[in-house]
């Protein structure tokens, strides 16, 4: 028996809609009265790291190098 790799193409997002989803995040923090100040700073940081990893990807390993938080990776 022979085990045959998945295809990765159909979990491909193209950069155009991961970059929009990341300007998305960070608007819609800007407009929301609801989150905390911490709450609405996590989620503008999370819409920067979804659009800039969308025009620069880098591998997971090496983005938690850049954080010391474990719990992250």
């Amino acid at each position: 028996m022979q085990v045959r790799p998945r295809s990765k193409t159909n979990r491909w997002v193209l950069t155009e809609v991961l970059v929009e989803a990341g300007l998305t995040l960070i608007t819609e923090a800007e407009n929301s009265r609801r989150i905390t100040k911490l709450g609405r700073a996590r989620q503008i940081r999370n819409g920067l790291m979804v659009a800039v990893l969308a025009m620069h990807p880098i591998r997971l390993k090496k983005l938690c190098r850049f954080g010391n938080r474990a719990e992250s990776c």
